[in-house]
Parts: structure tokens; sequence; C-alpha cells
């Protein structure tokens, strides 16, 4: 799935909220989204759109479900992630199905069941935020790509719209310590290794189990630059 379709999904776009272009956008990437986690067969029994006006005068997201009992069970959202989100209420509550990070138990009833006189829900949040900076270290930092999209799908279903994301942070603090006069060699003796990078963010330590090779730099660019590149940077690290 490429780059564009993925920050649909996840809404972590701020703005342009009112295209139309975006609405099909996001709809087709949470439809490839229930195709990854049903399978194509099941999958067709769902229809998705993506309205802006879904929202009320607050602009906060809200999804619609409606439909099932022998029809096409309908998803609607105000976003994408609110779709998501109205898909894993439907999956969860009326369906029995459990989505989680380690196994998810997905045996839908035949026929889906049906939404009675429908059900429109709107979150009290504009953001929703997940992560920490410490999690990249203890998990994440060993995530492939298709690790990552399976987080991201998660991160949808659940109603995230604005997650952490720094993969790639030395490779930027790499550049800009060589435009100051860094030597590359000064730069590699600071920089810990993978597990601890962290910490090392957070100026706790430094050098421990280093250096970084450049593929590794490369690689996290690759990973920020594919799903990420709208979401929430560092700012403080806290204590």
């Amino acid at each position: 799935m490429g780059a564009a379709g993925l920050a649909a999904i996840l809404g972590f776009l701020l703005l342009a909220r009112d295209l139309v272009g975006d609405e099909a956008q996001e709809a087709e990437a949470v439809r490839e989204l229930v195709v990854r986690l049903l399978g194509p067969g099941p999958a067709a029994d769902f229809l998705v759109s993506v309205e802006r006006a879904l929202a009320n005068e607050s602009g906060l997201d809200t999804y619609s479900l409606s439909g099932g009992g022998g029809v096409p069970v309908l998803v609607r959202g105000s976003s994408g992630v609110a779709a998501a989100a109205g898909l894993h209420r439907y999956l969860r509550d009326f369906c029995g199905c459990h989505i989680a990070w380690s196994s998810s138990q997905l045996h839908l009833p035949s026929p889906l069941p049906a939404v009675p006189d429908g059900l429109t829900e709107a979150t009290p949040n504009r953001y929703r935020y997940y992560q920490n900076v410490c999690t990249h270290s203890y998990s994440f930092v060993w995530w492939d790509w298709a690790r990552w999209e399976q987080e991201i799908d998660w991160m949808a279903l659940n109603g995230i719209n604005l997650a952490l994301a720094w993969n790639g942070q030395e490779a930027i603090w790499q550049r800009v310590y060589l435009a100051l006069g860094l030597t590359q060699s000064e730069i590699d003796n600071y920089f810990t290794g993978p597990a601890f990078l962290a910490w090392g963010r957070m100026g706790n330590l430094h050098t421990w189990d280093g250096p970084l090779p450049r593929s590794w730099h490369l690689k996290q660019l690759y990973l920020q630059e594919t799903p990420c590149s709208p979401s929430l940077g560092p700012s403080s690290y806290g204590s």
C-alpha cells in the first residue's frame, strides 16, 4: 500500500479536509484495510464511504453504521479514521470479534448482524494520540514495513489520528551535525545502538552499543517516509 493511502487512513493530515478527492482517497484506503483484515470475500459485504458532512458543527470525527442482516453493512465516516473506527465498532459489538497485537478473532457470523435503526457516534476529542518516546526502543525499533502496516491498521481501527513517529531521527541529526562541522567519525561515536536510541534522544547516554551503520539510517528514513510523514515528530521528551 502506498504512502498516500496510509497517510489518508490514519487521518494524520490535518489540512485540506474539505476536498472531495481526499474523501475518495481515504475511503479507498479504508477499503484496503478491510481486505487486509478480513480477506477479499468477507470484505465485499462492507461498503465504506467518507463524508466530511457527517461531522457535527464542532468538526469532531463521526461514524455511522447501518445495514447488515442480509444486505451489506454500510460504514460511513467523516474521515478515514472515523470510518475505520466505525468498522471496528461493528466487528467488536455486533460480531463478537477481537482485534489485538498478538492475535485476532475474526470469525464473522452469517448473515452479518443487522444494525437496528442505524448507529451514529462522534468522538469527544479532536486528537487521539498514541505512543511514547521509549516504546520505539522497546519494540518498534526492530519492526519492518509489514509489522508497521499492521500497527497502522490497528491505530486506524482504534480511532487514533495522531501518532509519534521519529524513525530516522538520527539520520536528520547526522545531516545537521555535518553541516555544523562535525566529522562523520565524531557523529558515529556519539549515536547509541538501535536498542538504546530512545535514551540517547533523551540525553541520558551516548555511544553505548553504537555506531549506527549507514544502512540503518537509510532503512529508518524509508520507514518514516512511507507511512508516517504527516505524523507528529518530537517536541520534548518529558521526564
